[in-house]
């Protein structure tokens, strides 16, 4: 008689079946309880997966909305500084804004600020 050694993993397999076997499980049990925990495994990763997206969308927003304010702090910044009369050169060298950037706040300038402010940096700025 030839006696075939398994490997460990097939006896772990007979094993299982013979447990089964004993406790009187039928394999259409079997089956409905692992596509059960298939389903729940399933659900759990897309779960987690729509957590992460969530908190990355998050993160993502938060960023955008810092970079977004301080662009709109910098640009209150350089009107004021227009308003105020320096030139532009005084202003990038200032702020570090680009002076393509400043003119475009020169050039928008009469959103939020009074016509005689505008009026008055104007002269300021041609004094100069």
């Amino acid at each position: 008689m030839i006696k075939v050694q398994l490997p460990p993993e097939s006896r772990d397999v007979e094993h299982l079946i013979l447990e089964i076997k004993e406790k009187g499980v039928s394999v259409m049990g079997l089956q409905k309880n692992l596509e059960a925990i298939k389903l729940r495994g399933i659900e759990e990763g897309i779960e987690r997966g729509i957590e992460k997206g969530i908190e990355k969308g998050i993160e993502q927003g938060i960023e955008k909305g810092i970079e977004k304010g301080r662009a709109l702090e910098r640009e209150n910044v350089v009107r004021n500084l227009i308003a105020l009369g320096l030139d532009n050169a005084a202003i990038e060298a200032a702020t570090g804004v680009p002076e393509e950037k400043i003119e475009q706040c020169v050039n928008s300038f009469t959103d939020g600020f009074s016509t005689t402010t505008i009026k008055r940096a104007i002269v300021c700025r041609n004094d100069r």
